[in-house]
């Protein structure tokens, strides 16, 4: 039978003649007991470390937990951060979104509140001041994901008893249509920046290329920028997506995509080929495809790509954003009726489920889809 938590005993070791004594604090997956030790000389001097030892822990609901006064605002930057950077091993990026979201929430709500005096209460109480806020349900969402590990963090660290988030109702998130640009949407974001490029004044010449490239491959932004020209491979029209290129605190990062569906290759039209090898002979002369106007063996910085994108759109008169390009090519892939495992291999997307949620705001296929019925009336 299993010593209750926090109980303790206190031995003498036969081969020293120390006194031992021990704390459980709980135990493992495997059941297996995790103790706590301290060890003297004298009985009466073990007993006084052990009861200094029990009093770093707390009994509540039946579980030993260690006693701390940090802040949960505290925990979260160092404790739950570290962990994200040095055992899951995150992206940089990805954890300064963490870090910039907490920032962003967490302490005027939360101030010095001490991890160990959240509760359910307090934290339904947060999600409806986010409400208030009129903050999306997606933030709230995403807000309640850091919540939500932060703790199953401090359960395991045997800092808390429970996940105090565990059963709190979130407002439903709704999934947001995938918008695309029009034919005519298209053409005048294209003639724009052909326009924008064939001006003499203009020192940066990616941007009509990389549309262009956007347009007929998908790739992500982060994608294009890395890409260099051993990348392409001119002869079978075929290019390689090995990398992706990310901004973090004005420093240009390349690092490998994300997952191993982002890894692939995709065969592009020989017209686009054809403007590639222009846009090397007279502007991409270095490693990459898109690269920095300065230094042309470097990749261009996502914010700058990004601000004269915005400049193309007001000179098109559309409003819409550098991703919507990949969004335009997935529909049309699909509504030209290439079949949905290859829109989703050139798409690069892990899970088949992500390219089907294109296919619900294709009015062409609901309609194709009614006249089915037309013989009948």
């Amino acid at each position: 039978m299993k010593r209750v938590n926090g109980e303790g005993t206190i031995s003498k070791r036969s081969s020293d003649g120390r006194w031992i004594g021990q704390i459980t604090i709980g135990y493992d997956e495997s059941g297996k007991a995790i103790r706590k030790a301290c060890s003297a000389k004298s009985q009466a001097e073990c007993k006084r470390k052990l009861d200094k030892l029990k009093n770093q822990f707390v009994v509540i609901q039946g579980k030993t937990i260690a006693t701390t006064k940090k802040s949960y605002v505290d925990y979260l930057l160092t404790d739950w951060i570290n962990e994200k950077r040095n055992v899951e091993q995150l992206e940089e990026s990805t954890i300064q979104t963490r870090i910039s979201r907490i920032n962003c929430y967490f302490p005027e709500f939360f101030g010095d509140t001490e991890l160990q005096k959240i509760d359910s209460k307090l934290i339904a109480v947060f999600y409806a001041h986010l409400s208030a806020k009129n903050l999306s349900a997606e933030t709230i969402h995403k807000i309640h994901a850091i919540i939500n590990n932060s703790f199953k963090k401090a359960v395991r660290d045997g800092l808390v008893a429970v996940n105090p988030v565990v059963g709190i109702k979130l407002p439903k998130v709704y999934q947001k249509e995938k918008s695309s640009l029009s034919d005519a949407e298209v053409k005048r974001i294209l003639q724009a920046a052909k326009d924008y490029c064939n001006n003499p004044k203009t020192k940066n010449k990616n941007i009509f290329p990389l549309i262009n490239l956007a347009l007929v491959s998908g790739l992500r932004r982060g994608e294009l920028l890395a890409l260099t020209w051993d990348n392409i491979d001119f002869k079978t029209s075929r290019i390689y997506v090995t990398n992706s290129v990310c901004e973090l605190k004005d420093k240009i990062i390349i690092k490998t995509t994300k997952t191993d569906a982002s890894k692939r290759s995709m065969i592009i039209p020989s017209a686009m080929i054809e403007l590639l090898k222009t846009h090397r002979k007279n502007f991409a002369t270095g490693k990459y495809v898109f690269p920095n106007t300065e230094d042309k063996d470097k990749p261009q910085a996502p914010s700058n790509i990004c601000r004269v994108y915005r400049k193309i759109l007001s000179l098109a008169g559309v409003k819409s954003s550098l991703h919507i390009l990949r969004h335009t090519n997935i529909t049309n892939l699909i509504t030209a009726g290439t079949d949905i495992k290859t829109v989703k291999n050139r798409a690069g997307h892990t899970r088949i489920e992500t390219t089907m949620s294109y296919t619900h705001t294709l009015e062409e296929f609901d309609r194709q889809a009614a006249n089915i019925f037309e013989k009948f009336l």
